[in-house]
Formats: C-alpha cells, sequence, structure tokens
C-alpha cells in the first residue's frame, strides 16, 4: 500500500504565446491544491478499494452530495489531508482487514493465518499503534527502506505515475473542452477564464478519479507489471527463482530468529540464494545490490536488469592478507627509495657550494 497526492489540477512546462513575448503565464502553475488517495494491489491482482483524503475538519469539506463514489471506498478527510496514525488505522480497518477476512476464508485458511503488507517507512505507517493493530489482526508488515521505493514498492515502481498520467489526460481533455465553448461563444482567446473554485472542481475532479480508477482496477496486466518491477514476481506470474545455486551450511545451526527488519528484507530480496539456516549480516543494502557477511564471508549480491540477483565471493583470508602485504612491500621500497635519494642530494658539491 502506498499513499499519493493528487492535484485538482495538471499543468505541464509548454504553453502557446505571441513570438517575442517577454512574459508567458502558464494557468495554475502554482496551483498547490491536492488531496491524497491511498492505494493498495494484491499479489494475485487486485487494486483495493482507496482511501480518498479530502482537506477539511468534518465531512463537509468532502465532494456534494451528488457524488456517489462506489461501494467500499472510504471518503475522509485531514486537517492538512496528509495521511497520519488516525487516517491510517482507519484505512486498515475500513479497506484492509475485510480483504484479509475474506481473502483467508476463499483460501480456507484459519482466522489466524498471517497475512504480509508492504509498505514504506512514512511515519504514519510505523507507529507503535498502527503496528500493534496489524500484529493484533494476525498481519505483519515490511518496510521498504528510505530511497528505495522507486525499485521496491509496487506501487511507486509503476502503478502511481500511470495514475496520475490518466488524471492529467482526464484534466486536460476537460479543460480544453472549457476553453472550445467559449471560443464557440466569440469570447477573445485572451479574454477567456475557466471557473477553478475548488467548490466547483472538486466534485468534477471527484468524477474523473472514479473514472480512472475504475479504468485501471480492470487492468491486471498493469498491476502484475508493477509487482514485477519491484523484483518479487517474474513474467510467468511466479515467485522468482534464480539460477545462482544457494548458499549451503558447512555445519548446522540453530534457527536464528533475530534478524533486523533489514535482514529480513534482505532475505526476501534474495530468495532461495540463502539457505534459512544460514546467519545474515547485512553491511549495506539498495535496491540494486547487497552486501553481507556469510559463515565469516564477504558476499557481493547484484541484480540484474531482468530483476534477479547473482553473487560475487568476496573471501578476505584468501585476497585481503595477501593485498595488504603486497602493499606493505611497496611502502617499504618506496622509503628505501626515497632514503637513498634524499642522502645523494644532501652531499655538498666538490666546489663547496
Amino acid at each position: 500500500m502506498d499513499e499519493t497526492g493528487v492535484s485538482y489540477t495538471f499543468t505541464g512546462g509548454y504553453t502557446m504565446e505571441k513570438t517575442g513575448s517577454k512574459q508567458v503565464p502558464i494557468i495554475g502553475l502554482d496551483d498547490k491544491r491536492q488531496i491524497t488517495v491511498v492505494l493498495a494491489i494484491t499479489l494475485s491482482g487486485l487494486l483495493l478499494p482507496p482511501q480518498v483524503l479530502y482537506q477539511g475538519k468534518t465531512e463537509a469539506c468532502h465532494p456534494p452530495k451528488g457524488v456517489t463514489f462506489p461501494t467500499g471506498w472510504d471518503v475522509w478527510h485531514s486537517e492538512t489531508h496528509w495521511a497520519n496514525e488516525d487516517t491510517m488505522l482507519r484505512y486498515i480497518k475500513q479497506i484492509i482487514l475485510p480483504y484479509v477476512a475474506i481473502t483467508r476464508q476463499r483460501l480456507s485458511l484459519a482466522a489466524s493465518h498471517t497475512a504480509l503488507l508492504v509498505m514504506d517507512v512514512y511515519k504514519a505507517h510505523i507507529t507503535t499503534g498502527v503496528l500493534k493493530y496489524l500484529a493484533d489482526n494476525h498481519i505483519i508488515c515490511r518496510i521498504v527502506p528510505a530511497n528505495c521505493t522507486s525499485e521496491l514498492q509496487p506501487l511507486d515502481c509503476l502503478f502511481n505515475h500511470v495514475f496520475k498520467t490518466k488524471m492529467a489526460e482526464k484534466f486536460n481533455a476537460w479543460y480544453s473542452s472549457e476553453v472550445f465553448k467559449k471560443l464557440g461563444k466569440g469570447i477573445p482567446l485572451e479574454s477567456i477564464k475557466v471557473n477553478m473554485q475548488l467548490s466547483d472542481i472538486k466534485p468534477i475532479h471527484a468524477i474523473r478519479m472514479i473514472e480512472v480508477i475504475n479504468d485501471i482496477s480492470s487492468n491486471h496486466l498493469l498491476i502484475r507489471q508493477c509487482w514485477e518491477k519491484a523484483g518479487i514476481l517474474n513474467t510467468s506470474n511466479q515467485p522468482i527463482v534464480h539460477v545462482v545455486p544457494p548458499l549451503v551450511l558447512s555445519k548446522p545451526l540453530p534457527q536464528q530468529n533475530s534478524d533486523t527488519d533489514i535482514e529480513l528484507l534482505a532475505r526476501r530480496m534474495l530468495g532461495n540464494l540463502i539457505q534459512p539456516g544460514l546467519e545474515l549480516k547485512v553491511i549495506s543494502l539498495s535496491s540494486t545490490s547487497i552486501v553481507g557477511i556469510v559463515e565469516g564471508q564477504q558476499f557481493n549480491w547484484i541484480r540484474s536488469a531482468e530483476g534477479s540477483f547473482s553473487q560475487v565471493i568476496v573471501d578476505k583470508g584468501k585476497y585481503y592478507l595477501p593485498l595488504l602485504a603486497f602493499e606493505y612491500i611497496l611502502v617499504i621500497l618506496f622509503i628505501i627509495y626515497l632514503d637513498k635519494h634524499v642522502d645523494s642530494c644532501a652531499q655538498p658539491t666538490s666546489s663547496g657550494v
């Protein structure tokens, strides 16, 4: 799941103006008015009903009653329109829990069967109240590290871009039609003004959003591509299976239960490259590479363009010590060289000068 801000107006970097004009205003360029839409997609290819957050303290800030939102949508508000702990708890109760309950029932699973929720490090996601509420309902969450959402967060990888692009297309089509209507009435182009008052464009924006969500919710291929771009599914719609042989234990180790979130994330990204019983210590992690220590050896895992990881072994006992000895010898030789030439340069010439 992920939040995304959706503007009421969309502008581009291009417009039309007479040649030689010194000032070229772009209408709506400074318009920062927007709402927040909370989206979630499932590994099975579904788009869950969204939560839509308007800015305000009461339901009076919602679109007028003439706008009918689809069943299941959670239309709510916050003072800033940004998600917070209260809206997050509401979202879990209204959207996540019903879906999880229905899915458990459909698959004949126990009510305590664990579900997984992937989200980023936005502060409203990781409050004590939110995490406890998820845990109480047998939902574990995995946090995408900061600065990695464009690679590891399925919605950020593709879906949010498609959603906003379609919203922009709808807005541009509407705005153009308004301009042409006024041109048809004989109003000069330079005198045309489109009504952009929030009370007027809010219901239009809501209807536009409903149309876009209904359109892309049936695009299961798009949703699958989001998971593929995040490296969680491959093109056959199955969990990624790496061709590199997995690491094996040289001796049995007890099952480790002390992994941090970053180590658990690394294990998920690496899949069967690491046997579950192996002790992993993550040194660094990004969307394209992981560096870690396994049984005393340092490994670099590199992610290919196809999304799979391959491993490069860095054996400190084999390479590091010889390299250090070689550098030490070079330093000694350089000192001898300096000592010899400094002594020769310091000796006085035969002329005594």
